[in-house]
């Protein structure tokens, strides 16, 4: 119940376009952290990882580390025991990126955009979650990941894939500066 309080808190306050506290981070080591906290539940899933040297980003913590977990436990969740979920950060371009894919059946076809509506539950041969989630989860990554002024994307490629990019830090401090 506090999690489900606390997902709909996130989404009202980027509904009305409060930002939390943000400085400036490591998008990185915020998704190695993630990582480690789903290893000891990650239920016969390999969990590899390629974080390219730091991502900085201006941000707000503890919303990017939701959105990191949010991302890997859903492919965690959706995907049969052995499946490899990998986990890869870096820079490019000015842009901070994290991608999350795995090597399952992949996303429900025609479904790549409305899953990160809210409340929308889309089940597939592999989805071995026991509960019914709140579909909140990839809601609160996209408002998160626009929040902090980039997006998400979603596709198949061999199992489902995710990209999140992010304003590098110091080119989010010249767009704010230039608004």
């Amino acid at each position: 119940m506090n999690r489900l309080v606390g997902d709909l808190l996130l989404l009202a306050r980027a509904d009305a376009g409060r930002a939390g506290t943000r400085s400036e981070c490591d998008l990185a080591a915020i998704a190695e952290e993630a990582l480690e906290e789903l290893r000891p539940i990650a239920d016969g899933h390999a969990l590899e990882s390629s974080l390219d040297g730091e991502a900085l980003v201006r941000g707000n913590a503890d919303e990017l580390h939701r959105m990191v977990l949010n991302l890997l436990e859903n492919a965690i969740r959706h995907t049969p025991e052995g499946t490899t979920v990998r986990l890869e950060v870096g820079s490019v371009e000015g842009l901070a990126r994290l991608e999350v894919s795995d090597d399952g059946p992949g996303l429900p076809e025609g479904m790549e955009q409305e899953i990160f509506g809210r409340f929308v539950r889309a089940k597939g041969p592999a989805d071995r979650s026991q509960r019914s989630g709140t579909g909140l989860g990839l809601a609160i990554v996209r408002a998160v990941a626009r929040g902090h002024g980039g997006d998400v994307e979603a596709h198949n490629d061999d199992g489902a894939h995710f990209t999140v990019t992010l304003p590098a830090a110091e080119k989010f401090e010249r767009t704010i500066a230039s608004a």
